[in-house]
């Protein structure tokens, strides 16, 4: 018989591109014992098949697929996005804070939407010819474990850009979509001005802020952390490029891009006395496990930390990793994966 994965590969077998599409599969039967609906949802963005796959938690610590109409309807989105190797207690906090505000304004609950990215090989031949190995699935699986530990709805989602995730999840609700970036170190230049947000289309970085803020779409900034345990607030930035500065004040004083009000965030992420576990980076809290430093258990959010030691305690995902000269933690294998891919195909991201 088939193997799961070959059955999604061949769902747009002779279908051309746009024509179809998938928001889900499901493989049900005894000719299907013990199939991952993770995997399954990893398989088709991973593909090319869909742009992004929606889980949502059923109650007894799992998750389950979902279609997005279901799962978004009318409702307020708080978005986050990232590639959530783990999940920071400053990601917890926007989180806790976005959702607060969010929920205030827009006076319906808002539903926090975690957007967990991969970089796709996409949908061409070379891509079907790929097999996805075990580790690379691990991988890919230890994440989604830490991110279901928060208990909210996981986008699995193969889109790059901030815009086509602002076009996707408009499609699904008529409501208010927020997306919350910012936290440590985080820069705006960097996440949202970049060439790569404006990578194929002829109107550069003015069309992809159009196409993320046509439908009334926000981008909600938390504060900045430094080093010493400086807040400032996220719509303070200095951006090195003068356009780009001026484009982002513009979006700052038409309220296109806001800041997460301070009353909506916890005294311990403001004090500077308190506020040590929100100004460590995610790569960091790796490099603190790789050498064996115990301390990176008080950095991150409790349900976090105890999904790594479980995952720990089996041998897989986060431990034994072995440390460069430098003592940082090594590049995953997802990521790997799809950079080895990228350069031996010419197929760009």
């Amino acid at each position: 018989p088939l193997r799961p994965v070959e059955v999604v590969k061949d769902l747009m077998h002779s279908i051309q591109p746009g024509r179809l599409a998938i928001n889900s599969v499901t493989f049900d039967g005894p000719a299907w014992p013990d199939v991952d609906p993770v995997l399954v949802g990893f398989w088709l963005v991973e593909y090319g098949l869909a742009p992004g796959v929606v889980f949502t938690a059923t109650g007894d610590g799992r998750h389950q697929i979902a279609t997005p109409n279901e799962t978004f309807y009318k409702k307020p989105l708080c978005v986050q996005r990232g590639r959530f190797r783990l999940m920071s207690k400053t990601n917890e906090a926007i989180f806790d804070a976005g959702v607060k505000q969010l929920t205030e304004t827009s006076e319906l609950q808002a539903l926090p939407v975690i957007e967990l990215m991969i970089s796709p090989l996409g949908y061409s031949q070379k891509a079907l010819d790929m097999e996805i190995t075990s580790d690379v699935e691990l991988d890919f699986l230890t994440r989604f474990q830490v991110c279901a530990s928060l208990g909210h709805p996981i986008l699995v989602s193969g889109m790059s850009t901030v815009w086509s995730l602002a076009q996707y999840a408009t499609r699904y609700t008529n409501q208010q979509v927020v997306i919350a970036v910012g936290g440590g170190s985080y820069s705006i230049e960097r996440g949202m001005f970049s060439d790569a947000e404006a990578k194929g289309l002829s109107g550069g970085i003015l069309e992809a802020f159009g196409k993320i803020f046509s439908k009334g779409v926000q981008v909600w900034t938390f504060p900045n952390i430094s080093a010493d345990g400086t807040v400032t607030p996220g719509t303070e930035s200095e951006l090195e490029d003068k356009a780009s500065h001026a484009l982002y004040r513009f979006l700052v004083e038409t309220g296109k891009i806001k800041a997460i009000e301070e009353k909506h965030i916890s005294a311990e992420v403001l004090d500077p006395a308190t506020n040590k576990p929100y100004r460590t980076e995610v790569q960091e809290v790796f490099n603190l496990i790789c050498r064996g430093d115990e301390s990176w258990k008080e950095l991150l959010p409790d349900k976090v930390r105890s999904v790594v030691l479980e995952i720990n305690a089996h041998g897989q995902g986060f431990g034994p990793l072995e440390c460069d000269v430098y003592g940082a933690a090594p590049v995953s294998p997802l990521e790997q994966f799809a950079g080895d891919f990228y350069e031996a195909t010419g197929i760009s991201p």
